[in-house]
């Protein structure tokens, strides 16, 4: 036997990954990072903001691991609403006047 036919049977990593699965994977933990940046800004905020970016922390994470089911963009239509709003809020609270 020679050595060509062992190299032909190896299959390298990079040819067992499609780039799709490779854009999912980094999409979906993209959400999970913004789920939690959102989520430790809102732990310091008071009031409605809290609130809101806490529920928009975790719509994003749930998509993000339940997105590989059929229909699931469902479950991102609160962040339609909730991302901006948190967006408004987080700056209303970023340009108010802070007594030291």
């Amino acid at each position: 036997m020679d050595g060509s036919s062992s190299t032909s049977r190896q299959i390298s990593w990079a040819s067992m990954v499609s780039p799709k699965l490779t854009y999912l994977s980094l999409r979906y933990g993209g959400h999970i990072s913004a789920a939690l940046w959102i989520a430790s800004a809102s732990w310091q905020a008071i009031g409605t903001a809290r609130i809101v970016g806490w529920l928009l922390a975790f719509d994003l994470a749930i998509y993000s691991f339940i997105a590989f089911l059929p229909l699931t963009f469902v479950v991102l239509v609160p962040s339609l609403v909730l991302l901006p709003l948190w967006f408004v809020l987080v700056g209303r609270l970023l340009s108010r006047e802070r007594v030291y």
